[in-house]
């Protein structure tokens, strides 16, 4: 195996279990909050974090710009150049979010006295978000992947304890202000651990030059945003913060499947820029761009969203305030597989400049959310009804995202259906699978936790004539484990 595909294997490997420890802490600290707040305030907070979401990209692509720009930069040798972008990048990202922040504190201001009283938190953690970003940003560009899981382990610990000691005093201020200092803390550890220290310079000229290379990626992600969070919205919208809250619960599960992907988008794009710059303008990338990381992606998610819908009874036993909002949670875990297989795909188009079709595809899936989304409500379908079309407008996103990589990579339309029919059909047969086992009843009438247990484990068996098919006619199952056991001993 040679040291490039070590790097990249030990990288992601690194990245996907630092991640999914944090993101066992964030299981244990989330059920922690909802049961504090309850549903309505859970709600608010679910509308809040969505600001704080969209904050994120108030760079207006300057880390965009950044993540593009750096690795090339570095690639030539030229380290000055480097480190002049980033300067300029981090002084003008400080801010374009200041004022990203006025703006949702004055637009938001006197809504609720709970939400009131959050806001100046909420400022302080969009502000925080940015300068960790900034430091995570470096740290991609830079191929840093151990690094960059550290840092994320690092915050999340941090966030954690922060949290949980300010909410209790504070509420849901507390949980912003937690967000913010643990923001603040983990980027001085990585600036003071990787020696990258901002330089805060305001060169308007380079900061534009950097908006203009990376704002096509933030305008594709904000729209990509848009597509997960249109559903709150109208939610609020339509009904109230408390059936937010509600559905929130289907989000927090829906975001335990989608860490796999996003980690291994992450790793990606740094690397899919430094190779399609070494092909000419005539040049296509080779397929396995593609193939190889949404294959695997097809073989490895099913069954662990399969496992997280059969688990999410235990939600209902630990929070029965919000009972509510598990049959939702059940459709929104099974849709988000959709959105989930696309990540490297998505990765490899923005990263090929292909992202102005890949927005018109994140548009399209949009306004079908939007409008399948308001048929729901109108019609008194509840959130139940708002989980089902989201997971329809996911299904189009994927669908249309992989034909539009496929058409890319000059493959005829009559050879992506049979695509298509592969990468789906691992999901079909766990789908088909996992609503067989929710349906049965375990024998003896046991707890709910018990029939968790056992519906896990006959999930698992049932599972097997699956797996063993696909090892026979694809050698997929030991393809997956031999790349797993050449990233432990890279």
């Amino acid at each position: 195996m040679s040291q490039n595909n070590s790097q990249f294997l030990r990288g992601l490997l690194a990245l996907t279990l630092s991640r999914y420890f944090v993101r066992g802490l964030s299981l244990i600290k989330g059920l922690v909050v909802a049961r504090v707040l309850g549903p309505n305030l859970y709600g608010v907070m679910g509308l809040l974090a969505v600001f704080i979401g969209y904050s994120a990209y108030a760079d207006l692509g300057i880390f965009g710009g950044l993540t593009k720009d750096v690795p090339v930069h570095l690639a030539r040798k030229e380290e000055a150049r480097a480190r002049e972008a980033e300067g300029a990048g981090f002084s003008a990202v400080l801010l374009l979010t200041l004022v990203f922040a006025a703006v949702v504190t004055v637009a938001l201001w006197g809504r609720t006295a709970d939400m009131t009283r959050a806001l100046p938190a909420l400022a302080f953690a969009m502000v925080s978000q940015q300068v960790f970003k900034y430091c995570t940003v470096l740290l991609r560009a830079r191929s840093r992947f151990s690094e960059t899981a550290l840092a994320w382990t690092v915050l999340q610990l941090l966030d954690m304890g922060l949290e949980l000691a300010l909410i209790f005093p504070l509420g849901l201020t507390g949980i912003f202000l937690g967000q913010g200092l643990a923001f603040l803390v983990a980027a001085s550890f990585i600036i003071v651990r990787n020696g990258l220290f901002p330089r805060l310079h305001l060169n308007v000229r380079l900061s534009a030059n950097l908006i203009a290379a990376g704002i096509p990626l933030v305008v594709s992600t904000l729209t990509f945003l848009l597509l997960q969070t249109v559903d709150r919205f109208l939610i609020v919208g339509f009904l109230d913060t408390t059936a937010l809250g509600h559905y929130m619960i289907g989000v927090f599960c829906a975001n335990l499947i989608y860490f796999i992907p996003e980690s291994l988008g992450y790793v990606l794009f740094p690397n899919f820029r430094e190779r399609l710059a070494e092909l000419t303008k005539d040049q296509r990338p080779p397929v396995r761009y593609i193939e190889l990381p949404t294959r695997i992606l097809s073989y490895v998610l099913p069954p662990f969203t399969a496992a997280v819908f059969l688990g999410i009874p235990v939600i209902g036993l630990l929070l029965p305030a919000y009972v509510p909002g598990l049959a939702s949670a059940r459709i929104l875990v099974m849709g988000t597989f959709f959105l989930s297989l696309v990540t490297s795909v998505t990765s490899f188009l923005i990263a090929a400049d292909r992202h102005r079709q890949l927005m018109l595809i994140q548009a399209g899936a949009v306004v079908m959310d939007l409008v399948l989304n308001t048929v729901a409500l109108k019609t008194g379908r509840g959130i139940e009804g708002v989980a089902m079309a989201t997971a329809v407008s996911y299904v189009f996103y994927a669908t249309a995202s992989l034909w539009l990589s496929y058409r890319y990579l000059r493959f005829v339309d009559s050879q992506v259906p049979r695509r298509l029919f592969r990468l789906y059909t691992p999901y079909a047969y766990v789908l088909a699978v996992v609503l067989l086992v929710a349906g049965w009843s375990p024998p003896g009438g046991g707890t709910v936790l018990f029939d968790v247990i056992v519906r896990e484990v006959v999930f698992l068996i049932a599972l097997l004539p699956g797996v063993w098919l696909l090892q026979r006619t694809t050698g997929a199952v030991g393809e997956v484990a031999g790349m797993i056991r050449k990233a432990v001993k890279a």
